[in-house]
């Protein structure tokens, strides 16, 4: 193979992962992002995994907001949540720190409550869980503790 045949290779395969990501790229894109819609919620949990800024919150499988900053309060850690205008979240939701895949990244999950009561802009998810720790759960089962 020449030279100029492995470049154009390379150049066929960005591209095919590049148009590839881009559908991936505008089904994660946020509904309310352009909008300037909105509001803010807070959580806060005993252990959030390596959460991160800008990771997903995800209601039903379906992205609903981001992460807009994880930070340390008292020794906990204290999340601030952005949501999409349209995305109703009721006083007894949970928030819980999920995997995203084997490897993947962190992200929140709200599971809905049954509440009528809605939760408004600036209010705190009570009920929330923390990341399962999968290094102490392997290393209790192999050693016996479980």
């Amino acid at each position: 193979m020449t030279k100029s045949s492995k470049y154009l290779a390379g150049l066929v395969a960005l591209a095919g992962v590049a148009f590839t990501g881009m559908p991936q790229m505008g089904a994660n894109a946020l509904p309310g992002m352009f909008d300037g819609g909105g509001y803010n919620l807070k959580a806060v949990f005993d252990d959030v995994g390596g959460l991160e800024p800008g990771a997903k919150v995800m209601i039903a499988g379906i992205r609903v907001g981001t992460v807009k900053s994880v930070r340390l309060a008292g020794g906990l850690a204290a999340v601030a949540i952005e949501l999409y205008k349209d995305v109703d979240v009721e006083q007894d939701a949970v928030a819980s720190i999920r995997t995203d895949g084997l490897l993947g990244g962190k992200y929140i999950r709200i599971t809905p409550g049954g509440s009528e009561k809605l939760l408004a802009d600036g209010a705190s998810i009570r009920d929330t869980e923390s990341a399962i720790d999968i290094e102490s759960m392997i290393s209790m089962k192999v050693c016996g503790g479980i």
